[in-house]
């Protein structure tokens, strides 16, 4: 998938470790949830989700502005993708469920 397409439930993903560029990780997109704010979307996403259990709700919506600001929040608001592990690089299979919450990619229909 290029960084320019929608992202739609399907959708295979690969990441590069960067800066080494000799692992990858391929996902498969499982579902998606857009909300207007970061602060919506933990809300309605349990925090053991996140791995965050114990955080207050402002602990996570103060961290997440480290990595995106109010302003790209106000822009494009938060999207929750839920993935499945396919495959590493070295073979090793995975079945783990995540959220990503930024929303640079746009959102197939």
């Amino acid at each position: 998938m290029k960084r320019d397409e929608k992202i739609q439930v399907g959708n295979l993903i690969e990441f590069v470790k960067v800066p080494e560029q000799d692992e990858t990780l391929t996902v498969k997109v499982t579902e998606l949830r857009s909300y207007d704010t970061f602060k919506e979307m933990y809300e309605n996403i349990p925090f053991h989700d996140f791995d965050c259990e114990g955080w207050t709700m402002k602990e996570m919506v103060e961290g997440t502005y480290e990595i995106y600001t109010p302003q790209q929040e106000k822009q494009w608001g938060a999207l929750a993708i839920t993935i499945k592990f396919q495959q590493k690089s070295n073979g090793d299979k995975f079945r783990c469920f995540f959220y990503l919450s930024f929303r640079k990619f746009s959102v197939g229909h």
